[in-house]
């Protein structure tokens, strides 16, 4: 392994641990932040189980409210009775009372027994004592039956009352679930803090320590010790890298703009050899040319002599011809 490939392993341990760091970091933000509302969650489940427990005594109240009126409505019941046997007692004493007053007879209408004067007052005293009682009960009754609807319709109110409360209790109790999911997820959210902090102080450790990539770490540490002992200069290694460095844009210049240069002047180079071949073979051409223009021009200049011949002929032939 040379120093180079050592070297980014060990950055690349590196940067992971670091990227581990930030998200640990992250991540213990994000539950301190839940863990610090739980005193507001939880009093937030406490107001809404006291309106479920509210609600709780508010459903046996209202249960409590509903046999109490049951009573009250067999009790009514009972009294409306007792009112109508009152009146029919009533209705017989009073009748018993008027044949009493119309009899003549010497027996009595009422208990057959002879009826004097003393008698008819007796009987009519206790008719009349009796008429009472019953008038004594039947107001009596009556005042208990008032107040049994007096007592009813205050319950009437009340059970309405706690109905339209109940009636809440679904989302009530909806409520109440929410703020002890929350209250849970922030107590999750405490305990899972604290394991967070604990791996995000060793993560940092570790890499304050740098106890990390412990391969790449000693073979860079071998290389480095046989450097040593070989002799090897670091400051000049430096010196020669910061000389690279410095270069590094004219190679990268001459990479960009001087290797094409030198590719395109071979093609030009090319395409002179071209030209030149084709300019060697024009001046052959040429000369050819002219060589013929040479024996062109030779044999126009002795025209004119065979032009004169030609006439001389002619005429010796016309003057043959008249001869």
């Amino acid at each position: 392994m040379e120093r180079a490939e050592a070297q980014r392993e060990i950055d690349a341990e590196r940067a992971e641990l670091a990227g581990e760091q930030r998200r640990l970091q992250a991540r213990a933000k994000e539950l301190a932040n839940r863990a610090d509302a739980i005193e507001s969650q939880r009093r937030a489940l406490a107001e809404a189980q006291a309106a479920v427990d509210e609600l709780a005594r508010d459903a046996d109240r209202r249960d409590a409210i509903l046999l109490e009126m049951r009573g009250l409505a067999e009790e009514g019941a009972g009294i409306r009775h007792e009112l109508d046997r009152v009146k029919e007692e009533g209705q017989s004493v009073k009748e018993r009372l008027d044949m009493l007053r119309e009899a003549d007879e010497a027996l009595c209408p009422v208990c057959g027994q002879p009826l004097s004067a003393e008698h008819r007052e007796q009987v009519a005293g206790q008719l009349s004592a009796e008429r009472d009682a019953l008038a004594e009960r039947f107001v009596a009754a009556n005042d208990r039956l008032k107040k049994l609807g007096e007592r009813n319709a205050t319950l009437e109110a009340e059970e309405r009352g706690l109905g339209q409360a109940l009636r809440k209790g679904d989302a009530r109790r909806q409520q109440a679930a929410r703020a002890e999911a929350a209250v849970r997820e922030c107590e999750a959210a405490t305990a899972e803090l604290a394991s967070v902090r604990q791996q995000l102080v060793e993560a940092t450790r570790r890499i304050e320590e740098e106890e990390y990539a412990a391969e790449p770490r000693a073979e860079l540490l071998r290389l480095r010790e046989e450097l040593a002992e070989i002799g090897y200069a670091s400051d000049a290694h430096e010196k020669l890298r910061a000389e690279i460095g410095r270069l590094q844009p004219f190679d990268e210049r001459y990479q960009r703009r001087l290797l094409p240069a030198l590719d395109q002047h071979a093609e030009a180079q090319k395409r002179c050899a071209d030209l030149a071949e084709q300019i060697a073979r024009r001046e052959e051409e040429l000369a050819q040319d002219r060589a013929r223009r040479d024996e062109l021009q030779a044999a126009v200049a002795g025209l004119p002599q065979l032009q004169l011949k030609l006439r001389q002929a002619e005429e010796t032939a016309q003057v043959a011809g008249l001869a």
